[in-house]
């Protein structure tokens, strides 16, 4: 679906990359590139109507908080972004939801190497109750590539399960686009084959997206903890306009006033780098 974001973006670049984002609403990130490519962030006009307004999702990257409920999760963030500049980069820090009681910003950082960058998400408890929440990031990709899973270790003889993966009520578990293998699931975004979304625990921290001669990566903590959806920290959901590449933090109580900070390293190879898995590829560990 063909869509036009109508608030004015801002954007970083380093030379090599180049990230843009909302500087009135959000916090949102609507592009992420290399100079002069395309963007790899899809779009949509996707409109959530709640109690409060209609919450747009406008496309690219934002934060949320897990568990999903209707209609806190989708407390709408259309209005008084602030953009505060750093040396390095930019703090995007969103208005006080209503619906939620909650504030939110990203910090988006590049990083030393120049092949990416490091965001800072933090959910803050601006309410008068305590909530048991998780962050949770949830990045929006242009279909038609290739989703990549990295799967935990095996160990020949081991007494208790080191793997799992949660299926939502639509997901059919013979869909043709999922791929299972003991070093990685994939996943074809592929769209026309219905809605999909599937989770894990990757201890590994990281998840994939190679489309055209372009490999995405973002990175997260692998340790364990209590995580929401079945103890996931990595989701996917994949629809007919766009295919999602989700982390998760752990879930907590977070008290009036008190925050959560879950961070992201986003990674974009080209070329050579592209066509071969991630775990394959020199020196990025």
């Amino acid at each position: 679906m063909d869509y036009e974001v109508k608030h004015e973006e801002g954007y970083l670049t380093n030379g090599r990359l180049r990230l843009e984002y909302l500087t009135q609403s959000g916090p949102r990130i609507t592009g992420f590139k290399l100079v002069g490519g395309e963007n790899l962030l899809a779009q949509t006009g996707k409109v959530e109507k709640t109690p409060w307004g209609d919450f747009h999702f406008y496309g690219g990257h934002r934060l949320w908080r897990s568990p999903e409920s209707f209609p806190e999760t989708y407390s709408p963030d259309d209005t008084r972004l602030q953009v505060n500049r750093l040396a390095e980069g930019v703090e995007l820090l969103g208005a006080v939801e209503g619906g939620s009681g909650l504030q939110k910003s990203i910090t988006v950082q590049f990083n030393g190497a120049g092949d990416g960058v490091r965001l800072t998400h933090t959910l803050r408890n601006v309410s008068a109750h305590t909530l048991q929440i998780a962050p949770w990031a949830i990045t929006m990709l242009r279909t038609g590539g290739l989703v990549i899973l990295p799967q935990n270790p095996g160990e020949e003889g081991g007494l208790l399960p080191n793997r799992n993966l949660a299926f939502w009520p639509y997901t059919r578990a013979d869909d043709p686009r999922l791929t299972l293998s003991d070093t990685c699931i994939k996943l074809r975004a592929i769209p026309g084959g219905g809605a999909f979304k599937i989770g894990q625990h990757l201890s590994a921290g990281w998840m994939g997206y190679r489309l055209d001669d372009v490999l995405f990566i973002k990175r997260f903590s692998g340790q364990p903890g209590n995580y929401p959806d079945g103890n996931c920290n990595a989701e996917v959901y994949l629809c007919d306009d766009f295919v999602e590449l989700e982390s998760l933090g752990p879930l907590a109580s977070v008290e009036p006033g008190g925050c959560l900070i879950h961070e992201e390293k986003w990674l974009l190879y080209a070329g050579y780098a592209a066509r071969v898995p991630y775990c394959q590829i020199s020196g990025v560990y």
